[in-house]
């Protein structure tokens, strides 16, 4: 079994490294995710973690006097807001159907 790092392994800004980030082998659906948040342990969730990508608006990308609003709106240390990719993830569920059907359709 996989182990996350010890609270000693952390750094200011988080976890250093994970000792075995690889939990999943690239041929099969994962059964395993690690669930990472900033200031807490990595857990090791159940299940493939759903396809989505963060978006922060950068400090730079201000100009003018919206600037200084929007420098206290997004900080250096958000992550931004997560948006789920839809098209991603149901493909990732059909595969898995198709894959219960033993592959049902599929020639070699």
């Amino acid at each position: 079994m996989t182990k996350p790092p010890s609270s000693s392994e952390y750094g200011p800004r988080g976890p250093v490294e994970l000792t075995e980030p690889i939990i999943n082998s690239p041929y099969d659906e994962p059964p395993h995710h690690w669930h990472i948040e900033e200031g807490k342990l990595p857990e090791k969730r159940a299940g493939r973690r759903p396809a989505s990508y963060f978006f922060r608006v950068p400090e730079r990308a201000a100009r003018g006097r919206r600037g200084k609003v929007q420098i206290t709106l997004f900080e250096e240390t958000e992550k931004g807001q997560e948006y789920l990719l839809e098209p991603a993830n149901l493909i990732r569920r059909r595969l898995a159907e198709w894959r219960q059907r033993d592959y049902a359709g599929a020639r070699s």
